[in-house]
């Protein structure tokens, strides 16, 4: 799977009526891993799943240490990766 189609389909996941997101912060953080995932990642996403996700975590956290949303995006890029859809959290209604 090209990573043009993981972002693009974690932005789709992120946007849906359905997650009802009350703020960016997920997709602030997907473009943040964007800038931080090495190019031969996007050319070649198979490569992240032969690494892992642990080692992938230990190889950016070496870059950066990383927030909350964008450990989640990380889940995220697997999950999608596996083919699988983030589980959707509904907010508690007030």
């Amino acid at each position: 799977m090209e990573w043009k189609i993981i972002k693009q389909e974690i932005t789709k996941q992120l946007k849906s009526e359905e997650r009802g997101l009350a703020s960016d912060r997920r997709l602030q953080a997907l473009e943040a891993i964007d800038k931080l995932l090495p190019e031969v990642y996007k050319s070649n996403t198979t490569f992240l799943k032969q690494i892992g996700k642990k080692s992938f975590l230990k190889e950016l956290a070496l870059k950066k240490k990383l927030n909350d949303a964008e450990k989640g995006i990380i889940n995220h890029i697997f999950s999608v990766l596996e083919g699988e859809l983030i589980p959707i959290k509904k907010r508690k209604q007030e």
